[in-house]
């Protein structure tokens, strides 16, 4: 099987990561696939990071950099998509690495099973432990992997799975090679926090096959100052919009078993930012306590009264969510209490 032919576009958004972007880019170039091209969208970085990619391009002629003004981690993805020219498209952020032979397992599974995205697994890992030496040891290349071959529906069914783990690696952009045409007119939304969230259900229903591999192969890195682990701000009620974009979409294609998935996700999301109350940004922590409020008690009456209407689930489903709604009504009660 010649897998020469077929080119890898990699697009990296970068944003102010001058401690991580080289051992991000060393997994890169070091890849045993190396029919790539690497694009290195600098979002108007004020450090080091644009100084480090513009070595890199000059180190290694894959590389292309694009320098913009900053915009946000939507606009610096969809650059590298609009500039992206190769027959698959793999997604990096500029704090994490993969392992060196990635690109060589994803496209094997992808031509050898005929798959639209090959997912793989993740590992977190602290910063501080990662060395050039050591870092391929926190990941795992199997010997005899296990392949997964599931369909689109199959898919979305895992992105709104109550595994954690399964869900991230679902729904995350970076730990998947992807096809080109599953981005076909999808873009990812400017402006908003939780990309992924906007985009990946509509990218996994574009596809006919998934293949899932349980190689660990990405590195997730944590650090301290990430976007994930900073204060609070009312942007992370984001991604309820997310989440009723997905009601609306599953709806409108008949996918009613996911639709009331989407309608539990809304209300365990909302769950989880009335938990994350004392990391709001004191001056903006009672507006988010009224939204939250608000948003909540709105879509569990809109609920109860879709399912009250319900003509396309079984009835036992149908009991199912109706008990999971009220059961997520008194934990959100109860936490409201708590906030007094």
């Amino acid at each position: 099987m010649n897998t020469e032919k077929k080119l890898i576009s990699v697009l990296v958004p970068v944003y102010n990561v001058e401690p991580y972007i080289a051992n991000c880019l060393e997994s890169l170039i070091h890849q045993t696939y190396d029919n790539l091209e690497i694009i290195l969208v600098d979002d108007g970085s004020t450090d080091n990071s644009l100084a480090i990619c513009k070595k890199y391009a000059e180190m290694d002629k894959r590389i292309k950099v694009i320098h913009k003004e900053n915009g946000g981690l939507s606009t610096a993805r969809n650059a590298g998509l609009d500039a992206a020219t190769g027959d698959y498209y793999s997604f990096v952020d500029s704090d994490d690495y993969i392992s060196t032979r990635f690109y060589e397992i994803m496209l094997k599974v992808a031509l050898e099973n005929s798959a639209d995205i090959v997912e793989c697994d993740y590992n977190k890992i602290p910063f501080e432990d990662v060395t050039p030496e050591n870092r391929d040891s926190f990941l795992d290349v199997k010997e005899n992997r296990q392949v997964s071959i599931i369909n689109n529906e199959q898919a979305l069914l895992e992105l709104f799975s109550d595994d954690l783990h399964l869900y991230i690696k679902t729904v995350v952009s970076w730990s998947k090679l992807y096809k080109k045409e599953t981005y076909d007119n999808i873009r990812f939304p400017v402006g908003k926090l939780n990309e992924d969230e906007f985009t990946t259900y509509r990218v996994l229903y574009n596809c006919k096959k998934i293949a899932t591999i349980d190689d660990v192969l990405y590195g997730y890195i944590k650090r301290p100052n990430s976007i994930m682990s900073a204060t609070l701000s009312l942007k992370r009620l984001d991604v309820l919009d997310a989440f009723d974009g997905c009601i609306e979409f599953f709806h409108s294609h008949a996918l009613y078993e996911l639709e009331y998935r989407a309608r539990a996700r809304f209300l365990e999301n909302t769950i989880e930012l009335a938990e994350k109350m004392p990391r709001f940004d004191p001056a903006i922590a009672d507006t988010a306590k009224e939204l939250l409020i608000k948003k909540f008690d709105n879509k569990f009456e809109l609920n109860m009264k879709t399912l009250e209407e319900e003509q396309n689930l079984p009835a036992d489903r149908i009991e199912f969510f109706r008990d999971r709604f009220n059961t997520q009504r008194q934990r959100f009660d109860d936490i409201v209490k708590s906030w007094n």
